[in-house]
This record gives C-alpha cells, sequence and structure tokens, in this order.
C-alpha cells in the first residue's frame, strides 16, 4: 500500500468526477486536515456554497464530528469551532470577483493579511472565462489554468480546482463510465499542468467512494492509484476499508468505523485511506 497524496505547496491539483460523487466535500475534508494537522491557512473560492454560514457549517460539522443540534453540540464547543475556522479559512466573495485575474488578486490581498497556504477554486466552471486572455474558449481557459499555477509558485500555495468533466455516455463498453483526467471539461492543461489528479467515482449501492488518483507529477508527492473510502453521512468525513480476500479470492472492504472524536481536541484522524 502507498501513502496519501503528499501535498505541498507551490504545485496546482484537481479533482474531477460526475455530479454528486463528493467532489467538492472531499476537498474540504482534505483542506480541514491540513488545517488542524498542520496549521495551514485556506483561502476558498466557492460561489455553491453561497450564503457562506453553509460553507463554515458543513466545515465546522466535519471539525466537531457530530450533526450540530442543540442537542449534541454546547454553545462553548460551537464558538470554538467558529473561531477555529474563523482563523484558518478565508473566503474569497464570489460576488465581487467574477474572472480568475480578479479572484486571484483577492487571493494574493488575503494571503497577504493572513498568510495562506492553500487556495482552492470550487467550481472552476464558475470562474467567468470571458473575462480571460485569448481569442477563443479554448486559449482562455488555458489562460485559467496558467494564471492558477503561476499563482502557486509566485505565492508559494497549494492551489486546488474542483472541475466538472464533460457530459460523457452514460455506459462505456457495455460498463458504467469513469472519466479520466482528459475528459475534464474546458481544457487538457488540467491534466497537463496538475501535479495531481484525482477522480472520484461514487457508488450509490454500496455507499462507497473510490478515489482514481490518475497523476502525480513527482515521486515525493504520492503515487498513482485507487482508493476505497466511505463517508460518514452524519458528520462527512472520510474513512477507509480493509481488504478481505473471500476463499474464492475475491476483494471485499470491510467498513472501518468513523472518526466521531472532537478535533479541537483531539488529532485529525484519516482511517486507512491508501491508494492500492
Amino acid at each position: 500500500m502507498a501513502s496519501l497524496e503528499k501535498l505541498e505547496k507551490g504545485y496546482f491539483g484537481v479533482t474531477s468526477g460526475f455530479p454528486g460523487s463528493g467532489k467538492s466535500t472531499f476537498t474540504l475534508f482534505k483542506c480541514l486536515s491540513m488545517a488542524v494537522e498542520h496549521g495551514w491557512r485556506i483561502c476558498l473560492y466557492s460561489p455553491e456554497k453561497y450564503p457562506y454560514k453553509l460553507l463554515f457549517h458543513e466545515l465546522s460539522t466535519m471539525l466537531i464530528g457530530r450533526k450540530l443540534t442543540r442537542d449534541s453540540v454546547d454553545m462553548e464547543t460551537y464558538q470554538n469551532a467558529i473561531q477555529f475556522l474563523d482563523n484558518h479559512f478565508h473566503i474569497i466573495d464570489a460576488n465581487r470577483c467574477k474572472g480568475i485575474d480578479d479572484i486571484l488578486e483577492s487571493a494574493r490581498q488575503i494571503g497577504m493579511r493572513y498568510g495562506i497556504d492553500m487556495t482552492v477554486i470550487d467550481p472552476a466552471n464558475w470562474v467567468d472565462q470571458t473575462r480571460a486572455k485569448g481569442g477563443d474558449p479554448l486559449e482562455r481557459a488555458n489562460y485559467v489554468i496558467g494564471q492558477v499555477v503561476d499563482f502557486a509558485q509566485v505565492e508559494n500555495q497549494l492551489t486546488w480546482m474542483v472541475a466538472h468533466p464533460r457530459k460523457p455516455p452514460l455506459m462505456k463498453d457495455g460498463k458504467a463510465y469513469v472519466p479520466e483526467m482528459w475528459d475534464i471539461a474546458g481544457t487538457s492543461d488540467y491534466a497537463n499542468k496538475a501535479a495531481w489528479v484525482e477522480i472520484l467515482e461514487r457508488d450509490f449501492n454500496q455507499a462507497r467512494t473510490y478515489i482514481h488518483v490518475k497523476k502525480v507529477r513527482f515521486g515525493h508527492l504520492g503515487d498513482v492509484g485507487d482508493c476505497c473510502v466511505r463517508m460518514d453521512m452524519e458528520n462527512h468525513r472520510f474513512v477507509g476499508f480493509n481488504e478481505v480476500r473471500t476463499n474464492g479470492g475475491v476483494v471485499q472492504y470491510e467498513f472501518l468505523a468513523s472518526d466521531k472524536s472532537n478535533w479541537l481536541i483531539s488529532k485529525a484522524v484519516q482511517q486507512s485511506i491508501n491508494w492500492e
């Protein structure tokens, strides 16, 4: 078994997958893990999470480890969670910033003020490419990716984009279709210029998600491979599986217990989330 992606500043990564695959939730889980374990400060462009109290509600649920209700979470715990999130997550106002230049300039200013380690754009299709330089849609899409890559290097941040695939056929060669990194809508520069490309595939019948890491540019940043995880619907955290082989050699997955601990007072746990 190889380890998870080894996130490092100065690079660009992308997550893709069909709607409902869990792209945004897994990306937030990744961000929160880095904030809790390494003290990272994250800048988020998340127009789909407007009003942003929805975004902080989801992050608070992940952080505390259970649903936010008056019966399950006392006011002191909730206030501590909000304080932690205020210190580690900063929002780019999507109502004011539409094009990539405005988005990255806002991220740059936030970085100068607070010291940002990672900027996330989710989803990429909300970036207004009519404001990008270029004569046709492909040139404008390439310009957007180029700006994001340059920003990561110049500002020494990890930049990450969540991008939808092109509309695919429902089946391919008689099997359910899983997009490849070349299927990301807009431009092949997502695949060409990213240091990491991961594709999420959700199996609703088995309540599990497959994370296909299609590209890792350098060996010290991780390994290409596949990972099977389950999302806890109560707190939106992801946990892995133990592999169990039957007498016939068939690989089955055994759910691990979900981590329900409060990460404000305990170590963040990514339970057996490893690539095969």
